[in-house]
Order: structure tokens, then C-alpha cells, then sequence
């Protein structure tokens, strides 16, 4: 265990609170919450890139071709690759301390748009 708290995560619109844990086999693992032993997804860090958003200060944008739900892998092509936003509800100061995490692991650009990130955990 590498890091972990609680975000917001967007789907279709939607903000959803997530318990987010960073392993350090370079996996990060999005549960319903701090109580849940499963979690709802997990992102491969090693095949993903790691995006600040141009618009939000707080938010993380994660492109990866690889998701893990209920322990079976989905490959995804090029085309179609997974994406999340994150929002760390305590600021920007986390949201950076969260992609030195990932730097670790992941390759981190900076300033995606926030409205090419629609999909979510």
C-alpha cells in the first residue's frame, strides 16, 4: 500500500465517492467505499498515462487499455480505451500528491480536458 482516500469519480455526468488505494505492485483500486474488500476496479498504472485537467485544479484524468472488474481482465484497443476522472475533495496539494504516486508507475502528461473524460469507475 502505497496510498489511500476517498475521491469523486465521474460517470455520465454523475460525481461518485470513491475509496481509491495505491498499491505498490503499481495498481490503483477504486472501491464503494472504505468498508468494501473488493474492489469495484482497478487500473494497471503500468499501462496507463496519468493526466492533470486543464480546467479543474483538483482533478485527475486516467486513460489505460487495461481494466480489472470482479478479477477478470478486459483488453481494450487503442480506439477504445478506459478512461476516469478523479477529483480529490482536499485540493490541489492532493491531487499532486497523488500523481507523484503514480509517477512511479504511470506515464503522467499534464492538461486534458475535462469533457473528453465522461466515462468512470
Amino acid at each position: 500500500l502505497i496510498k489511500k482516500t476517498t475521491v469523486m469519480g465521474k460517470a455520465s455526468g454523475l460525481s461518485k465517492s470513491r475509496h481509491v488505494v495505491c498499491t505498490k505492485a503499481g495498481f490503483l483500486h477504486l472501491f464503494e467505499s472504505k468498508f468494501h474488500v473488493h474492489p469495484k476496479s482497478s487500473v494497471n498504472l503500468h499501462t496507463a498515462k496519468v493526466m492533470t485537467v486543464d480546467d479543474d485544479a483538483c482533478a485527475i484524468a486516467i486513460e489505460s487499455d487495461e481494466i480489472v472488474q470482479s478479477g477478470v481482465t478486459f483488453w481494450r484497443g487503442k480506439s477504445s480505451k478506459k478512461k476516469h476522472m478523479l477529483r480529490c475533495a482536499q485540493g490541489s496539494v492532493e491531487r499532486d500528491n497523488w500523481i507523484k504516486v503514480m509517477k512511479l508507475f504511470a506515464t503522467v502528461e499534464t492538461a486534458a480536458s475535462s469533457d473528453v473524460f465522461s466515462e468512470s469507475p
